[in-house]
Order: structure tokens, then C-alpha cells, then sequence
């Protein structure tokens, strides 16, 4: 039960738990006492109160304290201090709370500090300096605050850092060689700031950097790297008018690329080509006038293509052909009057296509070895031609269903539909359908 506001709570401790657990009770203020008989306690959890202050001098009882979680509360303002000799602190959590500034500074000696969390606050700048002998620090959280410079020359030092995430500030610059000194990066996020240009080749020996997001923010230049371990890349939402991909050539780890949302007129895929696990490629709403999927061919887990928005007048989809794991193709909001769409009824897998209305929809025959995977897919497309007005194409696929498996009721009731629906009398063959 949550305490009424004012009210004064004793909490009982069992100190065989090893935690203090008092997560959102709506505590406005909290003190510690007796806490010579709790030294074995290893974790506090404040997280979820109201508390606006808190003095962290209780620590001092507590040598075995590895864990301080302080998230979405309303602190203000807080003094580490006394963390200064708190050697077992290995998580500091003090997230979504109001803090506009903080010294580091006692955790200057820390060795066994793991995870330092700052996300969510109001910080316009934050001294990592302190952070030098963090040797153990894995993750460094400063998403969702207000800095808009960060010198990282500090975390050269942080050899078993894993994870950096900046996101959603307002960094104009950031200089990332300093995080060539951490070999165990594999996670760098650096999404919705304002930085207008970008170096990754400082990190060109690292190998087990695994994503790099950089999402939405005003990038004009991005200069790549030989990145090997790369999983998940985004340059999507930027303002890239030309971007040379080839220092990706040797990241054939890609799983997920992202590129959408620029004003790019060309593009080279052919870094794609061996990227034998890429599920995710984003290219939409870019000025691309002609697009070569023939790189794609060596992509056999590709599952979603999005090309929408881009002012194609042509394209061919016979690489995708090798795609087996294709599931979706959105390609709206382009410039095409016609595409064919064969390689898609080639596939074991396909399910959606999303396209304007006034592309004119070509395809030969059904593949009969492949009908029982496709048949949602082409229940769709019967609705989507009939949608659009095309009876007869829809007629004809209909058909094409029926002579792969003649007893298909769904097959005979469409049809039948459209022929009385459309007044078309007895045509039972598409052979004489004007296409």
C-alpha cells in the first residue's frame, strides 16, 4: 500500500535479501537508520517515488551496496560523494529525473562500476573525465537530455565499454575517435540530435561494433568505415545528397539497413551483395530515379524492401527472384505505369505488396510447385485488382488458381462473383481476356 503524502513509513528490512526494495510508493523523502545490522545489503531501489533530494550518506553503512537505483523520481540535484569509497558500486541508476547538472567526480577511482545511467534528465553538459579509471564501465546512458557538445576524449580509457547511447540530444558535433580506444564497443547510438556531418573512420578497427544509429539528425556528410561486425546500420532521416557506401563492402554481417528519408539520387548496393543475413532495407522517400536491385540476388533472408516514395519510372524485380525469404515489397508513391511482378509469384515466402492504384500489374503464370504458400498472397491480389477495377486481371488469376488446384472453393466463389458482379456471362477461360 502506498503511504499517504506526509506520512511517515517504517519499512522492516530482512537483511538475509541482500535489498531494500521501495520502488513507486510515491516517497516525497526518506532516511535510513540502523543500518549497522543490514552491511550484507547489496541493492536499493528507490526507483518511482517523488523524491526531489536524497543524501546518499547511508552508504557508508553498507559496504557490500553494488546497486543504487534512483530512476523517475524528481531529484533536482544530488551529491555522489559519499560514493567515493563505495568500491562494490557496480549500477547507478539515476534516469528520468530533473538533474540539470552533475559531478562525477567521486566516482573518479570507481574499478568495479558497470553501468552508469543519466538518461532522461535535463543535463546541458556533463563532465565525463571522472570517468577515466571507470576501467569496468560496460554502458554509459545520456540519451534524452539537453547537451549539445560532449567531448568523449575521456572514454578512450574505458576499455570494456559496450554500449554508448547520446541519443535524442542535441549534439551540433561530436568527434567519435576517441572511442577507438574501446575495443568491446558494439552499440553506438546517436540518433534525433543535430549534427550535421559524421566521421566514422576512427573506428575502423573495431570489430565487434555491431550497430550505429544515426537516425534523424541533419546529416549533409557521412564518411563510413570498414565496419566487419556491423549488424544494424541506419543513416535514415538525414539530409544526404550523396554518400559513399563502399567502406561497408567488408560488413556482411548487415542485418538491418536503413537509408530512407534523404535526398539521395543514386545509390550503389552493390556493398549489399554478400550480405547473406540482411533481413531490413530501407531506400524510401529518397529522389532516386532508377534503382539496380541486382546486388539483392546475394541476399537470400531479405524478408521487407521499402522503395516508396522515390520518382521510379522503371524497375526490375527479377533479382529479387533469389530473395526466398521476401515477405514484403512496399513501392508506393512512385513514378511506374507498369510492373511485372512474375518474380514475386516466385517466391515461397511473399505476402504483401503495397502499391498505387494506376500501376498496371503484368505477371505470365503461377508457379504450381509454389501454390499452397502463395495463396494468401494471391487472395490478396485478387481483392487488390478488384479494388482497382481490373475484373479481368482478376478474373484471369483466379483462373490461374483453379488449374493449380481445381477444387479451391474460394477460387470458384470469387470468380463467380466477378463475372456476375461485372456482367462477363459464361467466361470461364482467361484466354480471352484482354489484358
Amino acid at each position: 500500500m502506498k503511504p499517504k503524502t506526509g506520512e511517515e513509513v517504517e519499512v522492516e528490512v530482512n537483511p538475509a535479501r541482500e535489498l531494500i526494495n521501495l520502488i513507486d510508493m510515491d516517497l516525497t523523502s526518506v532516511e535510513f537508520v540502523n543500518l549497522d545490522s543490514m552491511t550484507l545489503i547489496r541493492r536499493i531501489d528507490l526507483a518511482g517515488n517523488n523524491l526531489e533530494t536524497i543524501d546518499l550518506d547511508f552508504v557508508e553503512h553498507l559496504p557490500y551496496l553494488n546497486t543504487i537505483r534512483l530512476s523517475r523520481n524528481q531529484i533536482k540535484h544530488i551529491d555522489l560523494g559519499p560514493l567515493a569509497h563505495l568500491d562494490a558500486l557496480r549500477v547507478l541508476k539515476l534516469g528520468a529525473n530533473k538533474l540539470e547538472t552533475i559531478d562525477l567526480s567521486p566516482l573518479a577511482h570507481n574499478n568495479s562500476l558497470g553501468k552508469l545511467s543519466l538518461k532522461r534528465n535535463n543535463l546541458r553538459e556533463v563532465d565525463l573525465n571522472p570517468l577515466k579509471g571507470c576501467t569496468s564501465l560496460e554502458r554509459l546512458y545520456l540519451n534524452r537530455n539537453r547537451l549539445e557538445r560532449l567531448n568523449l576524449e575521456p572514454l578512450a580509457e574505458c576499455t570494456s565499454l559496450e554500449t554508448l547511447n547520446l541519443a535524442e540530444n542535441s549534439l551540433v558535433e561530436l568527434d567519435v575517435e576517441p572511442l577507438s580506444g574501446c575495443p568491446r564497443l558494439d552499440r553506438l547510438s546517436l540518433r534525433e540530435n543535430k549534427l550535421e556531418r559524421i566521421n566514422l573512420s576512427p573506428l575502423s578497427e573495431n570489430h565487434r561494433l555491431k550497430e550505429v544509429v544515426l537516425i534523424t539528425n541533419q546529416i549533409q556528410e557521412a564518411e563510413l568505415a570498414p565496419l566487419r561486425g556491423l549488424e544494424r546500420f541506419s543513416l535514415s532521416e538525414n539530409q544526404l545528397t550523396d554518400v559513399d557506401l563502399s567502406p561497408l563492402q567488408s560488413s556482411t554481417n548487415i542485418i538491418s539497413f536503413g537509408i530512407h528519408d534523404n535526398s539521395l539520387s543514386s545509390i550503389d548496393l552493390s556493398v549489399l551483395r554478400n550480405c547473406k543475413n540482411l533481413t531490413h532495407l530501407g531506400l524510401a522517400n529518397n529522389e532516386f530515379e532508377d534503382i539496380n536491385l541486382g546486388p539483392l540476388a546475394g541476399c537470400p533472408r531479405l524478408e521487407e524492401l521499402y522503395l516508396k516514395d522515390n520518382p521510379v519510372t522503371s524497375i526490375d524485380l527479377s533479382p529479387l527472384s533469389s530473395c526466398v525469404s521476401l515477405r514484403k515489397l512496399d513501392i508506393r508513391g512512385t513514378r511506374l505505369e507498369r510492373l511485372d511482378i512474375q518474380p514475386l509469384l516466385e517466391l515461397p515466402s511473399f505476402m504483401y505488396l503495397t502499391i498505387d492504384d494506376d500501376v498496371s500489374l503484368e505477371w505470365q503464370e503461377i508457379n504450381l510447385t509454389m501454390m499452397e504458400q502463395h495463396l494468401e498472397f494471391l487472395k490478396r491480389l485478387v481483392h487488390i485488382l478488384e479494388e482497382r477495377g481490373e475484373w479481368k486481371k482478376a478474373v484471369r488469376l483466379c483462373d490461374q488458381i483453379l488449374r493449380c488446384t481445381p477444387e479451391n472453393t474460394w477460387a470458384w466463389t470469387r470468380k463467380g462473383k466477378l463475372l456476375i458482379e461485372y456482367g462477363m456471362g459464361n467466361q470461364k477461360n482467361d484466354a480471352d481476356m484482354v489484358l
